[in-house]
């Protein structure tokens, strides 16, 4: 992790539109942790991490929502965030857009952390976040339903994971829980994680064309190992 964590800018203007849908203006916020209002202009270019951080704690404390993070991602799409969530999309499966975000997160965030682990029957999504000052935890579920909304792309808007885990220590309120449709929640894990059923990564994403019929990638070869045992 290097010592000034810098990030693409399509992130910023994600908060933006969230501070827009709880009626809060963001420009003031903005001046007070040391962002311009035109930042988020280029979703492509690299600014300062942590004063998105600090931003989202602000917005969370003075739109009175603990859920503001899930909030941010209430009509947003893994394409909002320019060229690297548009690769994502564009993979045929979702075990495929898992992977690719996977492997490309690094070049959208000098801190990005994020990892694929498969247990027997399931697969996590892993993400190691900073624990940063007061927007942490807003950050946190900012990324959490990142990944959520990328599984209900392929699996539908009622899809929810088997289990989630959370850094966040602190029990959820009823306005927080509302967003992850009754998943299992366990605080205080080391990682944010979605657990997903193994059989999940094989659906198709939404505009995929057909599948080539050539020699199956690894990933593929697992998959039906699970399937078969």
């Amino acid at each position: 992790m290097t010592r000034y964590p810098m990030v693409q800018a399509s992130h910023l203007a994600v908060f933006l539109r969230g501070a827009d849908r709880a009626g809060v203006s963001a420009g003031s916020h903005l001046a007070a942790v040391g962002l311009g209002e035109g930042m988020a202009a280029d979703p492509e270019q690299f600014i300062p991490e942590l004063p998105i951080w600090a931003l989202a704690g602000r917005l969370r404390s003075v739109t009175g929502r603990s859920d503001f993070g899930f909030l941010t991602q209430a009509t947003a799409d893994i394409t909002d965030l320019g060229e690297f969530g548009r690769s994502i999309s564009h993979a045929p499966t979702l075990l495929q857009a898992l992977e690719e975000l996977v492997r490309e997160a690094s070049a959208h965030s000098t801190s990005a952390d994020f990892w694929l682990h498969w247990r027997p029957d399931s697969l996590l999504v892993c993400r190691r976040g900073m624990r940063v000052g007061s927007g942490s935890w807003a950050i946190e579920q900012y990324v959490l339903m990142l990944l959520i909304n990328l599984c209900r792309r392929a699996c539908g808007p009622q899809w929810a994971p088997i289990r989630i885990f959370l850094q966040h220590a602190s029990p959820l309120t009823r306005h927080e829980k509302d967003w992850l449709q009754g998943a299992q929640t366990v605080p205080g894990s080391r990682a944010t994680a979605i657990e997903v059923h193994a059989r999940a990564p094989t659906v198709p994403m939404p505009g995929a064309g057909p599948r080539g019929q050539g020699h199956p990638q690894p990933t593929e070869v697992y998959l039906a190992t699970i399937r078969d045992t």
